[in-house]
């Protein structure tokens, strides 16, 4: 059984250029799979990039300390270099986390 799952809401390229929030929209669909994988006894954290404050080694820090086993992203186009450069923090702590 899957222990620790992490889903991401990724940084906008605005915030990153300019650390201003581009947008909040609540990511329903980063909720409804979390809420499907609680049921199945699986520990989720939602990281919400679009509210949070983004940190690359604040993020790495996170992962290291909470140990996902899968990392899920969701994204819109402006967004997707965004979702790799989150996911190449994951890799770097461990190559094996399923993205």
């Amino acid at each position: 059984m899957i222990k620790n799952v992490l889903l991401v809401n990724p940084p906008h390229l605005d915030y990153m250029a300019t650390n201003k929030f581009f947008s909040t929209q609540t990511p329903q669909n980063l909720a409804l799979i979390g809420a499907s994988l609680i049921e199945e006894g699986a520990n989720v954290k939602i990281l919400d990039f679009s509210v949070e404050e983004y940190d690359s080694g604040k993020f790495f820090d996170f992962v290291k300390e909470f140990k996902p086993e899968i990392v899920g992203f969701t994204s819109m186009t402006p967004s997707i270099y965004a979702v790799r450069d989150v996911a190449e923090i994951v890799k770097k702590f461990d190559p094996k986390i399923v993205t």
